[in-house]
């Protein structure tokens, strides 16, 4: 695994929502199809590349769950979160995240360690890559009910490679994963957990979430069971760097647009 410079915590927000609904759902190994979901890929230049959708009723946190089958260990299992785009790209540069942590009333301070990997031709994590970007501290929820903790994180301009996904049936696409494990004193209470969204509002992503665990090493793909989705709340703004060549072909379709307004 490698490791970077720790980034750092840059505000935090909360949204209130009913706490009645809140639950941590059970989650199977994924075996497809590899389907993609979400309103599409956001232009190119900055800005917004990818944006949660709606929030669920449910919310995830590996280190206060079972086990995932397989020889998982809870304590140091990293969920993931797949973010996939059309046009070809081959990378894409990380400026900020904003993830979405759930927390119940009386919930402990918790620390985030916020994690990147490629994805290769078929969609699966790529393990070799797993990048550390830092450790963030979430304080804890002194209220009563339910809330939304949205932390922003700088990523500090990173710059992850994307590969074609022919492999997965979806080629002109390609992907990366951002993940996070809960740790420190509060990382054990099922008080604080990832928030379970819909499919992404801006880009797209399988219906599925990745899982390492470094310890063993073991690795896969897992779903949670139907109706909840597997996708999670996650916002990253930075900038996607298409391939040359599709960097020419919109360049000469700037061009003939240019040639048909002067005729």
């Amino acid at each position: 695994m490698r490791f970077s410079s720790s980034c750092g915590i840059v505000a935090a927000a909360t949204i209130s929502l009913a706490a009645s609904a809140d639950y941590f759902p059970s989650a199977a190994s994924f075996n497809g199809p590899m389907t993609l979901a979400g309103a599409g890929t956001s232009p190119l230049a900055g800005g917004t590349i990818f944006e949660h959708g709606a929030e669920t009723g449910s919310r995830y946190n590996p280190q206060s769950s079972a086990p995932l089958p397989g020889g998982y260990t809870a304590e140091n299992t990293i969920a993931f979160t797949n973010c996939v785009f059309s046009g070809g790209n081959t990378s894409a540069i990380l400026d900020t995240f904003r993830i979405g942590i759930r927390q119940g009333g009386g919930s402990p301070d918790v620390d985030l360690r916020i994690f990147v990997a490629e994805m290769d031709s078929f969609g699966d994590l790529k393990t070799d890559t797993v990048t550390d970007l830092g450790l963030v501290n979430l304080a804890g929820n002194g209220g009563a009910s339910f809330v939304t903790t949205v932390v922003e994180f700088a990523a500090g301009g990173y710059t992850v490679a994307m590969n074609d996904l022919f492999e997965s049936g979806n080629p002109g696409y390609s992907g990366f994963f951002v993940g996070i494990r809960f740790e420190g004193a509060g990382a054990t209470s099922n008080l604080n957990g990832w928030r379970i969204t819909n499919a992404p509002a801006v880009g797209e992503a399988f219906n599925y979430f990745a899982a390492f665990d470094p310890t063993v090493p073991i690795h896969g793909n897992w779903a949670f069971t139907p109706p909840t989705p597997s996708y999670f709340y996650l916002d990253i703004d930075g900038t996607l760097v298409p391939a040359p060549g599709a960097i020419a072909l919109l360049g000469f379709a700037g061009l003939a647009g240019s040639r048909r307004r002067r005729g």
